[in-house]
């Protein structure tokens, strides 16, 4: 197990380069609402989890459990996302769909950034993450956007926005340099995204079966 740990932190340079650019890849798809941003999210998550999972501070294996465990929310949010918009495609007619928040979809994801964030900010504490309440608050911001995003609500933009800034200042803090780049890039198309869904997306109702 020491002897991966090591290798993948000897070669973190060259995961960050793969999650930056297939991770640009997936915003492109994003932004045109296109169902293959799935398949990149797939292969960037992965890429960015080992890069987390491997790093080190001061010489001492010190992985980034919240972005570890947010990644792999992701690859699952993912999966479903690929089934949920096949549903939602066919209920807009196949035109880029934006889903109205409901009220009762806000106070459940009010309940888990209200509950979930200082129990996440606490747990991480008594870990060996070296950025606890950075991450704990980054974790829990993109765990409602990612299941906001497979939902098609269109306020996710907004999430995404608040938690990769924050994702910015933890990877800076480990140099890690090209995530700094890929989470950069992400704010960014967060904005032309909620700009290109505004103007182009059809708002419907969901209709359970």
């Amino acid at each position: 197990m020491d002897r991966v740990i090591l290798w993948l932190n000897a070669n973190s340079g060259w995961l960050q380069i793969v999650a930056l650019a297939v991770g640009v890849l997936y915003m492109v798809l994003q932004v045109l609402q296109s169902r293959w941003m799935w398949y990149a999210d797939f292969i960037t998550c992965i890429a960015a989890l080992l890069v987390s999972f491997s790093n080190f501070d001061n010489g001492s294996w010190a992985p980034l459990w919240a972005q570890v465990a947010l990644n792999a929310y992701f690859i699952t949010m993912a999966a479903i996302g690929i089934f949920r918009w096949r549903q939602l495609s066919g209920l807009s007619g196949g035109r880029m769909h934006v889903l109205k928040l409901s009220p009762h979809v806000i106070r459940i994801a009010a309940v888990i950034v209200l509950a979930g964030g200082p129990l996440l900010c606490y747990l991480l504490s008594v870990t060996n993450d070296p950025a606890p309440v950075a991450d704990g608050i980054c974790l829990i911001i993109s765990i409602v956007a990612a299941w906001f995003l497979t939902r098609s609500h269109i306020e996710q933009w907004w999430m995404w926005m608040g938690a990769d800034l924050i994702a910015i200042v933890i990877y800076a803090e480990q140099d890690a340099w090209w995530m700094v780049a890929l989470y950069y890039c992400y704010v960014v198309s967060s904005v032309i995204g909620m700009v290109h869904w505004r103007r182009n997306a059809v708002y419907i109702e969901w209709r359970r079966k």
